[in-house]
């Protein structure tokens, strides 16, 4: 059977946050990062079960996920990169290999020549079935900005993507009588740097000045790419089978066959759920010694009845393991977001206020 999880439009509501910290952007698109303090005073039935795929998480497997990238160069002017063509193959490049290390997935960047026709034909890519498919464009931009005694280029990366449902009945995915765009999000990063006056321009853009200008791009894009892969796991959520569970102290903590390996990290909060879709407790990863291992610390409960018939069997290990084995009993993990990422990993966000 298949259940869908979401977060409900309140719930949402409550969480989101301008993505890139303080963007001064208009926009409707807004990244969910989702914390333990988040989900403290969320009324439990706001918590809503809608699309997760336990029959794939029974067989362990990654979804596959299809992407078709496109890079522009939207800068105009004095700013514009010289060699335009090679800047946006350093940029795709650049872009090919963060999403190659998304863990969550698996996620295959299609070569050139496959358009949004063919995404929305519903028909196999060289054999592999995609449950979704993403039409993305990465915009790169630039401009300077006069003062008094500098110059300020200021530098932008933005993404607009396509999520594409892609559960057809033609491909047995689903019950899709064709594929169809979910939702179309934007995620985006902004960040300045002085330059000498008159110092950036179509001739002088070379050596160090190049480089330099490289550089800040690609620090806009990464911080672009973090606020995209959390907008993906708000809306194509993972997570993985509970292969034990044990009581210490008075508090239960779950295995979960799935680690870093699988895009879980530490502080991430996971929905417990029965194969029914149950909805039992809220956990919060602490990570594992092993990369395709879990702990998960309950630290909510959804489900009073649940509550009670796993901590009876929950002390002991082979109780519990005999519990698990049971029909009907297994229990899933499924994450409810990414949490805030650290500060090491989101880099010189400091959006320019306009």
């Amino acid at each position: 059977m298949k259940k869908v999880f979401s977060l409900s439009f309140i719930f949402v509501c409550a969480l989101m946050v301008l993505c890139g910290c303080s963007t001064q952007y208009n926009t409707d698109v807004l990244t969910v990062y989702v914390d333990r303090a988040n989900l403290e005073d969320v009324p439990a039935e706001e918590i809503s079960s809608q699309s997760i795929d336990i029959k794939q998480m029974k067989n362990e497997k990654k979804m596959n996920i299809g992407i078709v990238l496109t890079v522009i160069n939207a800068s105009q002017g004095r700013a514009r990169m010289e060699n335009d063509a090679q800047f946006l193959k350093q940029a795709k490049e650049y872009a090919e290999s963060y999403l190659a290390q998304v863990k969550a997935y698996r996620v295959t960047v299609f070569p050139a020549g496959v358009t949004q026709d063919k995404l929305m034909s519903g028909k196999d890519f060289d054999g592999v079935k995609y449950p979704f498919l993403l039409d993305m464009t990465i915009s790169l931009n630039s401009e300077i900005e006069q003062r008094y005694d500098y110059d300020e280029a200021m530098y932008k990366s933005s993404i607009v993507w396509k999520l594409i449902d892609n559960r057809t009945k033609s491909n047995g995915l689903g019950e899709n009588d064709a594929p169809y765009i979910k939702e179309t999000l934007t995620s985006q990063n902004v960040t300045s740097r002085k330059v000498a006056i008159g110092g950036v321009s179509g001739r002088r853009m070379a050596g160090s000045e190049r480089s330099n200008a490289i550089n800040a791009y690609f620090v806009t894009l990464q911080n672009a790419l973090i606020e995209f892969e959390a907008q993906l796991a708000n809306r194509i959520p993972f997570g993985g089978k509970i292969s034990n569970m044990r009581n210490r102290d008075g508090k239960i903590i779950f295995t979960l066959k799935a680690g870093r390996e699988q895009g879980v990290v530490p502080k991430m909060q996971m929905l417990i759920v029965n194969e029914d879709g149950d909805q039992i407790a809220i956990a919060t990863t602490t990570g594992g010694g092993k990369a395709t291992e879990s702990n998960l610390i309950v630290w909510r409960w959804l489900s009073e009845s649940l509550k009670k018939d796993i901590s009876a069997v929950a002390g002991n290990k082979s109780k519990a393991l005999d519990y698990l084995d049971q029909e009907g009993n297994a229990l899933y993990a499924i994450c409810l977001g990414m949490p805030t990422p650290p500060k090491d990993k989101r880099t010189k966000i400091e959006d320019f206020k306009r």
